[in-house]
Parts: C-alpha cells; sequence; structure tokens
C-alpha cells in the first residue's frame, strides 16, 4: 500500500475497528489519502470522495440514468406524455440535512436539468428563507429557482419517505432522514407525471 504518514496511518486503523466514525470524523488528509489510492476497495474510495465533496460544496448529487432509455428517448417521452419503458431516472442530494435541511429528490428525465436545479434550490434554502413545506403530504410552489417556471415541492410522508428510501435515495442517513419532492414542468409549462413512480405522486 501507498505510504502514508503516521496520522492517515492511525485513521486507517481506526476505521478498520470502527466505520461509524467514517466518513464525518475523518480528517480531510485521510480521505483524500483513501480517495486517490487505488489499494483502497472502491466502495470505500466513493464514500470518501463524496464527504470531500459534502465538506467542499455542501451537498453530493447522485444522478441515476434510467434503465434501458437514453436521456434523448427519456425527454422526448416527458414532451409527448408517453410512458417510460424503463426505471424512472431520478436524482438526489445528501448532505443537506447536515445544516438542518431537508434532502432533495427529482424525477425530471435530465440529469442536467435536475443537477442545476438540486443545487439551485439548496443554495436558495440557505441563503433565504423559502416559503417550504413543513407537513408530510404538504404540496408548496416555489418560484425563483427557474426563471420564468414555478417548481412544486412536497415533504414526502413516512410512506413515501420509506419507499424513496429503499429504492432510490439510499446514500442518505436513514428512512427517516426528510426528503422533499422536487416537481418541475417541461420548458413548455406543461405539468407532467408520467416519470414520477406511483408510489412518489403527489396526493
Amino acid at each position: 500500500m501507498t505510504t502514508m504518514n503516521p496520522f492517515i496511518e492511525q485513521d486507517i486503523q481506526s476505521l478498520e475497528d470502527d466505520y461509524t466514525r467514517f466518513p464525518e470524523q475523518m480528517r480531510r488528509e485521510t480521505l483524500e489519502f483513501i480517495a486517490e489510492t487505488d489499494d483502497f476497495e472502491i466502495a470505500l474510495r466513493n464514500i470518501a470522495i463524496r464527504e470531500l465533496t459534502i465538506r467542499k460544496s455542501g451537498i453530493q448529487i447522485y444522478a441515476i440514468m434510467a434503465s434501458d432509455v437514453t436521456e434523448d428517448e427519456s425527454l422526448q417521452q416527458y414532451a409527448s406524455d408517453v410512458p417510460t419503458k424503463g426505471t424512472p431516472a431520478f436524482a438526489y442530494t445528501v448532505g443537506a440535512e447536515r445544516v438542518g435541511l431537508p434532502e432533495l429528490i427529482s424525477f425530471y428525465p435530465s440529469h442536467p436539468t435536475n443537477h442545476w436545479v438540486l443545487n439551485r434550490l439548496y443554495q436558495m434554502m440557505l441563503d433565504m428563507k423559502l416559503d417550504l413545506p413543513t407537513e408530510p403530504g404538504e404540496v408548496k410552489t416555489i418560484d425563483g429557482v427557474l426563471e420564468d417556471l414555478p417548481l412544486k415541492v412536497e415533504l414526502l410522508d413516512e410512506a413515501k419517505r420509506k419507499w424513496s428510501y429503499e429504492e432510490c435515495t439510499c446514500q442518505v442517513d436513514s428512512e427517516d432522514t426528510p426528503v422533499l419532492h422536487v416537481m418541475m414542468p417541461t420548458p413548455q409549462g406543461v405539468w407532467l407525471d408520467s416519470f414520477i413512480p406511483n408510489e412518489m405522486k403527489a396526493n
């Protein structure tokens, strides 16, 4: 294994003895060493990279492509409201809960759009007091994220939160982590829900 300084070696030994210290309590130098060293298993390296990203940017956004569906096909289906032929694409955040905010998830079938919107909404949640839903199942409209189109956000109730954790948001802390479902219209301003799993559609 690559040579490491005594402090990193101590951290690695502690990690082997007790995984509960990883990754939030690890010093940055140790995380960087794990992330950059091929000797560590890929899962451990990915966790280190995630932690470094959260410390730098506040959140890590995970984007999952639909199975057997290209992004162009997803967008075409979304625009025509044709049911998806594969597992819905989605993106979600990890890290928002650390600053007292809910995590975010979106099933909009464009990863560049999802990434931009989730990141923008997270920054707005940090910078200003948005009128966010506070009751499980409550849906509210948010203006100002997209230039001239509103978003809708739903605070997931227990059943949806559990389903989301089991099927989508597996990297968040637990199924009890608060999550906002972010819904957005097409560029033409049309609201469609054909890409949203039935278990996650707003009531």
